[in-house]
């Protein structure tokens, strides 16, 4: 995500914690939650180009204009 946006690591944190957003879906997993909308200085991450084989419960997605929370551990394909 840092590497990406050109954004300091506190400062993607920062900015993903600043605002509220809306449930816009639960899906892919029981409980994950898709959340809308990004700040605009996160939108536009895609995906990774080789998903993650196993992401920890607790775990932030970003990609697109979207966030979601892992509730389980899963593989996953977002930053």
């Amino acid at each position: 995500m840092c590497e990406r946006t050109g954004l300091a690591a506190d400062d993607v944190i920062r900015l993903h914690t600043s605002i509220e957003y809306t449930v816009y879906a639960i899906g892919f997993v029981p409980g994950f939650p898709y959340l809308v909308y990004l700040p605009p200085e996160l939108c536009g991450v895609p995906r990774l180009d080789s998903p993650r084989l196993k992401v920890e419960p607790g775990s932030v997605g970003l990609t697109g204009r979207q966030t979601g929370i892992y509730p389980l551990p899963r593989p996953a394909a977002g930053t």
